[in-house]
């Protein structure tokens, strides 16, 4: 509430009187802000102190209209400011690769609700973004490290490199988000745009039919003479298999690799899998 005080315009009455604005949101319809403002108008009269409440509309003269506007005005833009400040980024990443080589959880859990905060997965114009990785479900599967970063078969560091021991066919969901640099206690989530995310080294060494598999995605390629079969359940599903069980490629091989595409998304939801028991350490980027 906003307290005013206005001399009167009549010097024959001599006290001041005080006027407080009150203003109540009541609505927001399609973007539009609606709120109702009140006057609360105070002043002595026949010595007995009085208190008015009514809307603004019937009984604002022009002296007092311009004031009102003013905190009208103040009042929307406190509205707008706060909306601004809570409102999710959106971000182009430009097809830049995550970089998932900080991990800031030295042990992470390995079952299903285990997490891990990156940091600096994505740099854009010179700011550094977090993202947030979960293990969602596991089925026939047991993970032995959260992320391998040993630097072989084409793995490094920048990689996301779960190491599973399949037990049979089975698959791993994992979700990322994406948050704002040192978020992560209290996580301010970002929109990232026109971004690719990949896997490598889906071949046929280790268990049988390896996949991946990505929901939400706006596109998909694979690589030139590939070993996987691309499929999918419906819109923003992609699937891709290995289909060649004698298939041996290097980790950054590309016809062993899968990339989707999100036009704009703050959260990856995607799954690892095969299809009978082996050792594998998946690629990520």
């Amino acid at each position: 509430m906003t307290k005013v005080t206005f001399e009167s315009d009549n010097n024959n009455d001599k006290p001041q009187k005080t006027f407080s604005f009150l203003t109540r949101l009541i609505n927001i319809n399609s973007g539009i802000l609606i709120c109702r403002t009140y006057l609360i108008s105070s002043h002595l009269k026949a010595h007995q102190e009085s208190l008015y409440l009514v809307p603004y509309e019937k009984t604002l003269t022009n002296t007092f209209t311009r004031e009102f506007m003013r905190l009208r005005l103040l009042c929307s833009l406190a509205f707008t400011l706060i909306g601004i400040g809570t409102s999710a980024q959106s971000l182009s990443v430009a097809g830049q690769s995550l970089d998932f080589s900080s991990p800031l959880n030295a042990n992470p859990t390995l079952t299903a609700g285990g997490t891990c905060v990156y940091d600096n997965v994505v740099d854009i114009n010179g700011t550094a973004y977090d993202a947030v990785v979960t293990i969602d479900s596991i089925r026939n599967a047991l993970i032995t490290n959260f992320d391998n970063s040993t630097a072989t078969n084409g793995n490094d560091a920048s990689y996301f490199s779960p190491q599973v021991i399949w037990t049979g066919a089975g698959s791993i969901a994992y979700s990322i988000a994406f948050i704002e640099d040192g978020t992560a206690g209290a996580p301010v989530t970002v929109h990232l745009d026109d971004l690719y995310f990949s896997a490598w080294d889906l071949d046929g060494v280790g268990p049988s039919a390896v996949f991946f598999e990505a929901d939400g995605a706006s596109s998909y390629t694979i690589g030139s003479n590939s070993f996987l079969n691309y499929s999918t359940t419906g819109t923003g599903n992609a699937r891709f298999t290995n289909n060649d069980g004698s298939s041996n490629t290097a980790g950054n091989d590309g016809r062993s690799r899968a990339s989707v595409g999100f036009s704009s998304t703050s959260t990856i939801q995607f799954k690892i899998g095969a299809a009978s028991s082996g050792n594998k350490i998946h690629l990520i980027s």
